[in-house]
Parts: structure tokens; sequence; C-alpha cells
């Protein structure tokens, strides 16, 4: 869990996401990516993004994930690598 840490990100290329980013630099943990994805099932620690949480069968899950994925990747097409604070951490359910 990244609970509050100001951390580097850089381009990535993943097979089964393409273009994404790769949080850097964080103490013993390596691999997380943003990524797009509905369910917690789609995450083994990684940073889904999406436009706004629910529930389908009553399990959480992020709705638009993949659109929003998208949409953040052409806003950030020119950029390599940037700052990010992450605070806190909440659970979807």
């Amino acid at each position: 869990m990244i609970c509050q840490a100001e951390t580097l990100e850089r381009a990535r290329q993943r097979p089964q996401y393409g273009d994404t980013f790769e949080v850097m630099d964080v103490k013993d943990r390596s691999h997380i990516l943003f990524h797009w994805g509905n369910w917690v099932t789609n995450t083994r620690g990684c940073i889904l993004v999406g436009e706004k949480f629910g529930k389908i069968n009553d399990e959480p899950a992020i709705f638009n994930s993949m659109d929003t994925f998208n949409k953040l990747l052409v806003a950030l097409t020119d950029v390599s690598k940037f700052n990010i604070t992450i605070q806190g951490a909440n659970n979807a359910s």
C-alpha cells in the first residue's frame, strides 16, 4: 500500500495495457502501473483509473475505465515522467 509518498513516474510499455505509467521508487515495491480495469481482480496493487466508483453484481467496480485511461494518455502525450503525490488509501468496498 502506498499511503503517503511523493513518487516519480515514467512511461512504460506493457503487453496487456500498451502505453502506461509506472510509479517508481516505492520502497519494497515495483511494477506499480496506472492502467484500465473495472474490478479488484484487474489489479495486483496497480492503480486503476476510471470515471466513478460503484458496484456491479454487488462487487466494487470502476466505471468507464478504458475510456478514462485513454483520455489520461492523450492528456500526457508528450510527458515521459512527472511527480505525483499520493495521499491516503481507500478501499472501494
